[in-house]
């Protein structure tokens, strides 16, 4: 999960993580990559001289550290993190100059670092049920908010974290492409958690409205998580430099959302134009491997 897509929904952003947070039941789970495989990107435009999303990191290198309270928390991450690298690693292998590693073997506390090494500050936080981070590098301000916990989105804190590694390179959510929409999927607004509260605020015929038109900018403005899973598509009118989208749309990429998340008990937010459901994929697909060998591409 994150909130990729600009500054400006940042205040609405605990109502949105909250709501995809929340313990659901496991959907059925899809463990590898069953297309073959073409060119599928949906990604932050690495070429693009100015950038509100992000950018790809200097040197293809992304540096983390850990802001914790507890020491058992650094061998905790350490170990997902680690982990999680592997499941990109292992699709990538040598086709790609990225390269992901802690600030330092033994020491990964952030403050020691902070102003002398520009690094992705992973923070843990119990409290929060959720992953947040923006898509690709920023300068000076990169950061992950992430509880350790398997209690949400995929149920395995490794894969949760496998996606919001995913963003930090500078992929989106793939569910977010525009051309997805609607020949390819829906979303079931009424299922999602929080539609019951923003109808009572502002009306079920607004919140409604949002959902028809597809408006992710005003789903982002009322703090409404279905601004987690509506397209891009009012959003790159005005960035349509900044993001790369082509190639056939990835059904089993680690950055699509499950139709349970964020849902209803019991019901589906996100499916399938058909109305089937989509289960969580588990493992980093042949197509995210392939953007990340565009982004930071071997020898360069």
């Amino acid at each position: 999960m994150a909130i990729s897509f600009g500054y400006g929904v940042l205040a609405a952003f605990f109502a949105i993580t909250a709501v995809f947070a929340s313990p659901v039941a496991l959907p059925d789970v899809n463990t590898s990559s069953t297309q073959a495989h073409t060119q599928r990107d949906f990604m932050i435009n690495k070429n693009t001289q100015y950038s509100s999303l992000g950018y790809t990191w200097p040197n293809n290198k992304v540096t983390w550290c850990l802001n914790a309270d507890k020491e058992a928390d650094y061998k905790t991450v350490r170990d997902i993190a680690d982990k999680s690298w592997k499941k990109w690693k292992d699709v990538i292998g040598e086709k790609s100059s990225l390269k992901f590693a802690p600030v330092d073997d033994k020491e990964l506390e952030c403050k020691k670092y902070r102003g002398k090494v520009d690094m992705w500050e992973i923070t843990l936080n119990y409290k929060m049920h959720a992953g947040s981070a923006h898509s690709g590098y920023m300068y000076q301000d990169n950061r992950l908010n992430f509880d350790p916990r398997p209690i949400y989105s995929a149920m395995d804190a490794v894969v949760n974290f496998a996606h919001e590694m995913g963003h930090a390179f500078g992929l989106l959510h793939t569910h977010q492409r525009p051309d997805a929409w609607p020949s390819l999927l829906k979303l079931n607004c009424r299922n999602l958690r929080d539609y019951d509260s923003l109808a009572k605020k502002i009306g079920k015929g607004k919140v409604d409205d949002i959902c028809k038109t597809l408006n992710r900018r005003s789903a982002a403005a009322e703090g409404f998580s279905a601004a987690e899973l509506l397209p891009y598509s009012n959003y790159m009118k005005d960035t349509s430099k900044e993001i790369v989208q082509n190639g056939d749309f990835d059904w089993d990429s680690i950055m699509l959302y499950n139709s349970e998340a964020g849902a209803k008990d019991g019901t589906l937010a996100l499916v399938k134009e058909n109305g089937s459901k989509i289960g969580i994929n588990t493992e980093v697909s042949k197509g995210d491997g392939k953007q990340i060998e565009n982004l930071y591409p071997k020898g360069k």
